[in-house]
């Protein structure tokens, strides 16, 4: 139970000790922070050690959507960081099994290989993770793609009060939209529903928009209609003028 108390009659946290807390040696955490590791790696040892030494235990199951549940970062990012920390030997895998991975962190620092983690290193990591993923460097996996499908279907507009055509819209997703693409088209989606033709009760069927002006909706609709005309003959020169 997290303790919290007024102050100017704002409700503000204050954690207690006694309400839980997690022994890590200074010593650790000096060598942790001197690491070099990148934010998810470090957001990884900090979660393990919380599942393990907050509990008072050497070791912890933990399932790739318990990671993803509390670290900000995408599946593929996830299993790249668990597989660079075992390869320079700062946490384990102890075991598998069917309710996620049992994990410990390695304290004896001496056996970290944080020299090493250079090219060798990288490519063990691509091998690793290609085994998992796609060899496309755009491709994301089909669990990743169809969470983002389904965010986008949510926030399309209906048609007649009717969404069709999902199937096909779907496979034109996964075809044609890359990982770098998912962020814009949900925000071009969100302009488009926003609009004052779809809130006048026009609206294009997903796989036509999706076809043909998805990208000229990214920004919103307040730019000037000649920077639209812009855009969409931008994108026409750019995908059907060869």
């Amino acid at each position: 139970m997290v303790a919290r108390f007024l102050y100017k009659g704002i409700k503000m946290a204050n954690p207690q000790k006694e309400n839980g807390y997690t022994a890590i040696a200074n010593e650790i955490l000096e060598k942790i922070i001197a690491s070099g590791l990148n934010g998810t790696e470090i957001f990884i040892i900090l979660y393990i050690l919380r599942k393990t030494y907050g509990y008072q235990k050497k070791e912890d199951i933990i399932s790739l959507s318990q990671f993803m549940k509390v670290i900000p970062v995408t599946k593929p990012s996830i299993c790249k960081a668990l597989k660079i920390l075992q390869l320079v030997k700062i946490i384990k895998l102890v075991k598998k099994t069917k309710l996620g991975n049992s994990y410990l962190f390695n304290k004896n620092y001496n056996e970290w290989q944080l020299v090493k983690k250079t090219k060798l290193v990288k490519k063990q990591v691509i091998k690793l993770v290609k085994k998992t993923y796609h060899t496309k460097e755009k491709e994301y996996t089909k669990e990743i793609y169809t969470t983002f499908f389904e965010k986008f279907w949510d926030l399309y507009p209906k048609r007649n009060g009717k969404k069709l055509l999902k199937q096909d819209a779907y496979q034109w997703f996964k075809k044609n939209i890359t990982d770098k693409d998912l962020d814009n088209l949900l925000i071009s989606t969100k302009n488009y529903a926003n609009s004052k033709s779809v809130k006048s009760g026009y609206a294009k069927d997903a796989i036509h928009w999706l076809r043909k002006e998805w990208q000229y909706w990214i920004e919103p609709e307040q730019q000037t209609l000649q920077s639209q005309d812009e855009l969409k003959k931008e994108y026409y020169e750019k995908n059907f003028n060869h």
